[in-house]
């Protein structure tokens, strides 16, 4: 048995499957027995609990099968068989592009909402902070995908959260201030319902 150390990543992984190449009978798999990567010819299947996919694959599985779809029609006349495997694995959830598109139902359109009632006043900055980070930690594991324009804009409200010190106790010079959350969630609400992008801080 040959026993092989990577780091949980993406790159050590694929880094790893090269190193494997022509061994398509090799199958990787972690030490806490939580995830295993089996490498195939031209392709390799990645499999786990949530908290292994999520290390290996940050932007979600459906991401990575549509990205997988895209490299397989690239390569399908040198390796015919890419296209089947490709059809064996559909993303599960379709991209919402719009806001109009969001279920009301899905962990997206509750991080938009609670955006709006930070705006309104109906919840708090500390609040709205916990509550929108989990939400977007649970639109991950669920799969959740949006389109460029909403997911940049969802970036930058959680760009700001990183500088925004949820215990005002313990806010240093320089974190971000309630008002300016605010100010911050408030232009990228603009910029969902199609007003113009403010340069940031």
């Amino acid at each position: 048995m040959t026993v092989v150390e990577a780091a949980l990543g993406t790159d050590a992984l694929l880094e790893v499957v090269s190193r494997t190449q022509g061994n398509h009978d090799a199958l990787l798999v972690a030490d806490n027995l939580r995830g295993a990567l089996l490498p195939k010819s031209a392709y390799a299947l990645l499999g786990g609990t949530k908290e292994f996919m999520r290390g290996a694959l940050p932007d979600g599985p459906d991401k990575a099968r549509d990205e997988f779809h895209r490299y397989a029609r690239k390569i399908q006349g040198a390796e015919p068989h890419i296209m089947r495997v490709a059809s064996d694995f559909p993303p599960r959830s379709r991209t919402w592009k719009r806001l109009e598109d969001l279920p009301a139902e899905s962990h997206t359109c509750r991080q938009v909402a609670l955006m709006r009632d930070l705006l309104s006043g109906a919840v708090d900055g500390p609040a709205f902070a916990r509550r929108w980070l989990e939400e977007r930690r649970c639109a991950m594991d669920a799969g959740e995908r949006v389109g460029e324009d909403v997911a940049a804009a969802l970036d930058d409200v959680f760009y700001s959260l990183e500088d925004y010190t949820i215990d005002p106790s313990l806010r240093d010079e320089g974190d971000l201030t309630d008002e300016e959350l605010r100010r911050d969630v408030a232009d990228v609400v603009q910029r969902l319902h199609g007003g113009p992008e403010r340069p940031r801080r």
